[in-house]
């Protein structure tokens, strides 16, 4: 019996998979790829005017940031094993969000795009690991800020912004853990009042 070819954007949203909407896999790989396809092509954009404008040691760290990602997409289709991705692409965050508090990023708005984080790692990993990552970036984040202190890194914040930027990326994270958790409450009540 011969398999239907998926046509190329799908193919390239499921990893090569043949999952069905119904199953659960389905949103987490979409979405994974959605997100590593995004992030790619944003760093390669990003590097790119970089290179542009002279910063060459910057754009290089986000083309490289750029390969990370596709070779986490490439892996994901090799493999059809999802946490190895997963794990390469939160890593890869970990290292980007060091990299633009450290250097601001594109004109200081570096510690913006890290707002992001708690919508990936909670979609990445669910409710209880994407907390244990996200607690993870907030340690890396506060450990560079303790280093600015001590005058052993320099970054491009103030520990005044830097202080708020923390207390929202934990209020953030709280609230979008919050919102999982009281889902899986309300999922689980609807199965209860159908058996």
């Amino acid at each position: 019996m011969k398999r239907e070819r998926l046509p190329i954007l799908e193919s390239i949203l499921r990893s090569g998979m043949y999952l069905k909407p119904s199953m659960p896999l389905y949103a987490k790989i979409t979405f994974f790829n959605v997100v590593s396809a995004f992030c790619a092509g944003m760093f390669l954009i990003f590097g790119y005017t970089n290179y542009q404008f002279g910063q060459i040691t910057f754009a290089t760290f986000e083309f490289s940031l750029a390969g990370g990602f596709a070779i986490s997409m490439l892996l994901l289709r090799l493999t059809s094993r999802y946490n190895p991705s997963a794990i390469v692409n939160s890593l890869l965050l970990y290292i980007g969000a060091a990299v633009l508090i450290i250097t601001g990023g594109t004109v200081g708005t570096g510690v913006y795009w890290l707002l992001m984080c708690p919508l990936l790692y909670l979609n990445f990993w669910g409710r209880k690991l994407g907390l244990v990552w996200m607690m993870g970036m907030i340690i890396l984040l506060a450990g560079i800020v303790i280093l600015n202190a001590l005058e052993i890194v320099r970054i491009a914040y103030t520990q005044y912004q830097m202080l708020i930027f923390l207390l929202a990326i934990a209020v953030s994270t709280f609230l979008l853990w919050l919102h999982s958790y009281l889902d899986s409450l309300k999922l689980r009540s609807l199965t209860d009042e159908a058996e």
